[in-house]
């Protein structure tokens, strides 16, 4: 119910932050995957979701506060089908 306008899955922009439900601060994507130690092939193709407000959801990261489900809201449930080394 807390969702701004159309989803968009795509993969980070310069300057993206996420508040993340449960967690008392707001980052950049980049301190965030930074902090994961993820090369720079996986930061340029990791998933996104935003809204018309900024990005709600960072895969493998979390769901941004302002978004967060709470009781009798409707949600979404997202799914990620990863591909194998060996595909």
């Amino acid at each position: 119910d807390s969702i701004a306008g159309s989803l968009i899955i795509g993969t980070r922009l310069p300057g993206d932050s996420l508040r993340i439900y449960g967690r008392n601060c707001t980052k950049t994507l980049k301190a965030l995957f930074r902090e994961a130690d993820l090369t720079q092939a996986q930061r340029d193709a990791w998933p996104v979701i935003r809204d018309d407000l900024g990005v709600i959801w960072v895969y493998k990261f979390g769901t941004a506060e302002r978004v967060a489900a709470k009781r009798g809201d409707k949600a979404y449930k997202i799914s990620v089908l990863e591909k194998s080394e060996n595909a």
